[in-house]
């Protein structure tokens, strides 16, 4: 059984970091979302160090983004 194929919500701010897409499964780059989460997560603590906002958008990507590969059609790569 294949699994289902989904998009991040919102799209408006995870559609931007899609690196590849098929008919089957979708690939979003690993430093886009953290760079997206960052941004996000600076204009509501600014007084934050960018330190602490990697540290939060990574916290946030690995328990609540990246688990989903096991569900859907979605793979998470890194670019270098």
């Amino acid at each position: 059984m294949s699994k289902e194929k989904i998009y991040l919500e919102p799209r408006n701010e995870f559609d931007q970091c899609i690196i590849q897409e098929t008919a089957y499964s979708i690939t979003y780059g690993v430093e886009q979302i953290l760079d997206m989460l960052s941004y996000e997560y600076s204009t509501d603590n600014p007084e934050l160090s960018v330190d602490d906002l990697f540290l939060m958008a990574l916290e946030y990507f690995e328990y609540n983004i990246e688990p989903l590969k096991h569900y859907y059609a979605l793979e998470f790569v890194e670019v270098t």
